[in-house]
């Protein structure tokens, strides 16, 4: 059985930096289009993120990140395996 998963691979940048405030602005966005947060991955070096999310489809997360002002985003819709 598969779930629906949206990815979403971050690179940040040092003249956008992620703050507590943009992350609940996303949450927030994320919430209004029936969309979760379900995990969060960093490079050791802190230079890349991914977050993997839940949501009705990727234009709900694309949406949600644009209006929370990320920038530098790549987003795809995927699904959950289990890994035999």
């Amino acid at each position: 059985m598969s779930t629906p998963v949206i990815v979403v691979e971050y690179t940040h940048t040092l003249d956008a930096p992620e703050t507590p405030e943009r992350l609940a602005h996303l949450k927030r966005c994320l919430n209004v289009r029936e969309g979760t947060l379900l995990r969060s991955y960093r490079s050791a070096d802190g230079s890349k993120l991914v977050r993997v999310f839940q949501a009705p489809d990727a234009g709900a997360v694309r949406y949600a990140h644009a209006s929370s002002g990320y920038t530098n985003v790549t987003i795809w819709a995927g699904e959950e395996r289990d890994t035999p």
